[in-house]
């Protein structure tokens, strides 16, 4: 370990590819209950990626004292493994180290950082119904009464806030934001229900006129961006626009917003950006009832709204099959 070349040192820590299994991990495991994976001996993925930093670290401690400390390659992969995750206290621990060893950090850590803190504490089945905007979901945030609502808070040094001052810092660095970058800060926006925030980052650097979409009328058109530019839109900003619509009670906006970039810039619909869409249209379909019934109608919409997506997904000109989770909810 002590002898091995930095880049070739890289090249090992990369070839690990950490991230995609965990993210991979998380988007399997997020609709099966914690009973049924404690009795099936499955790990919870924060502690999988806790293990895999642990052992990381031990090696980076016998390289340090050999004259070899980490580069910001190597920060960069174990930073994004962490955030995959959701896991806020290791990629801060690992940007405290980062710190100690005088790396710089770049665009890509920053994302990270951010990404950490708007999806942690988002891999249990409750997950997409305790992310919903409504007044009640906020008050349970603020009082942070039950597990589902300790990963953020609104409010003054709530989750929007932390977004926009490691952004700020970022750009203090000289690094400048790139779609990922904008895409977290869209969904920690849709966190705290600023709607508006959202359609102004939306104008601001894609041009993508929001009101004139949802009232019919005819946008502008396209900024045009040329292909290698880091803003130029991909199926990470569609997932994003979809996430947090969504999860605002917004989903036919949502499906607006995620035609127009589909056709203006086209690009693909994928079945991962489907599923997102029909998991908001199932919580949104789902009838309620008790003391919380008003509180939780807003945007309320037809039972029969996932069997109409249904149908729209396997139809012309989508023509997409339904993953197993959309068979999951259709079923429920």
């Amino acid at each position: 370990i002590r002898g091995i070349p930095t880049t070739s040192f890289s090249e090992l820590i990369a070839l690990l590819d950490v991230q995609t299994t965990v993210k991979e991990d998380a988007d399997a495991l997020a609709h099966f209950p914690a009973q049924r994976r404690k009795y099936m001996g499955i790990r919870p993925i924060a502690s999988t990626v806790d293990r895999f930093l642990s052992v990381i670290e031990v090696i980076a401690g016998i390289r340090r004292n050999a004259g070899k400390k980490l580069g910001v390659v190597e920060y960069r992969h174990l930073l994004r493994c962490a955030a995959k995750a959701g896991n806020v206290s290791a990629v801060e621990h690992l940007w405290h180290h980062m710190n100690l060893d005088g790396v710089v950090p770049d665009t890509q850590c920053f994302n990270a950082r951010m990404e950490a803190r708007v999806w942690s504490g988002i891999q249990s089945p409750k997950a997409a119904a305790a992310l919903r905007v409504t007044s009640w979901h906020m008050r349970e945030r603020e009082l942070r009464t039950g597990p589902e609502y300790q990963n953020y808070h609104p409010g003054p040094d709530g989750i929007e806030t932390q977004v926009k001052e490691i952004f700020n810092t970022m750009l203090g660095k000289g690094c400048l934001g790139d779609e990922e970058t904008f895409c977290q800060m869209i969904v920690a926006f849709g966190r705290e229900g600023n709607i508006f925030a959202i359609k102004g980052l939306l104008l601001r650097i894609w041009g993508i006129q929001v009101d004139a979409i949802l009232s019919g009328h005819q946008p502008a058109p396209r900024k045009e961006l040329p292909r290698e530019s880091p803003l130029c839109p991909t199926e990470s900003l569609m997932f994003a626009i979809v996430h947090a619509f969504g999860s605002n009670n917004l989903v036919p906006n949502a499906f607006r917003i995620l035609n127009y970039i589909h056709l203006t810039y086209s690009i693909p619909i994928s079945s991962r950006i489907w599923q997102e869409l029909f998991t908001w249209t199932s919580v949104l379909a789902r009838r309620r009832s008790g003391v919380r019934a008003a509180d939780l109608s807003e945007g309320q919409l037809p039972m029969s709204a996932p069997e109409a997506l249904w149908h729209t997904i396997q139809s012309p000109p989508y023509n997409v099959a339904p993953t197993f989770l959309m068979h999951h909810f259709c079923i429920k």
